[in-house]
């Protein structure tokens, strides 16, 4: 077995809740810094948070988000709006 364990791959949800738009990331693996930038925005009163998308294609995360919360998709609803 190898000494490096390997990460699995999976998305990113960001929401904001404010605008009721949401941005899908990845795949990564790691999501510490995603979730350092959403900590960052909620500090200066925007209303969003991130939510781990799961393995699935985007095309499925897409529609579950779609679905569950009838935001709408943009490029990245980290970006101050």
């Amino acid at each position: 077995m190898s000494a490096t364990k390997s990460k699995r791959s999976f998305f990113i949800v960001v929401r904001d809740h404010d605008r009721k738009l949401f941005s899908i990331h990845g795949p990564v693996s790691d999501d510490a810094m995603i979730k350092t930038l959403v900590a960052e925005a909620q500090q200066t009163g925007r209303v969003i948070d991130c939510l781990n998308g799961g393995s699935s294609s985007i095309e499925n995360v897409t529609k579950k988000v779609v679905r569950d919360s009838g935001y709408s998709e943009v490029g990245n609803a980290l970006s101050a709006g």
